[in-house]
């Protein structure tokens, strides 16, 4: 809670935490950010490269501006971010002009 509440990210690797509903329920009520890094064998350099790329010109910056917490997301190997609980996209969508 006192990360979340300081608008904070959880960075982690530990993807058993959508099995555990103590902490499942701990997220959901710090209205948290966890952004969980994926991919077989990652050293923390790689892990921090990811993070970097990520972050890089605001893209995951970005990417959590246009949800709202709770949030877990997905950090894959490859860069791409994707939504994996929570995270329900801010605002509605724009109807097109006539």
């Amino acid at each position: 809670p006192a990360i979340a509440s300081r608008g904070w990210v959880i960075v982690t690797r530990d993807f058993a935490i959508r099995r555990r509903p103590n902490e499942r329920d701990a997220w959901a009520a710090a209205r948290a950010t966890v952004v969980m890094v994926r991919g077989d064998r990652l050293s923390a350099e790689d892990m921090a490269r990811l993070l970097l790329a990520a972050h890089a010109h605001g893209r995951l910056d970005n990417y959590i501006a246009k949800r709202a917490p709770p949030m877990i997301l997905y950090l894959g190997p490859d860069g791409q971010l994707h939504t994996q609980l929570g995270g329900e996209r801010r605002g509605g969508r724009k109807k097109p002009q006539r």
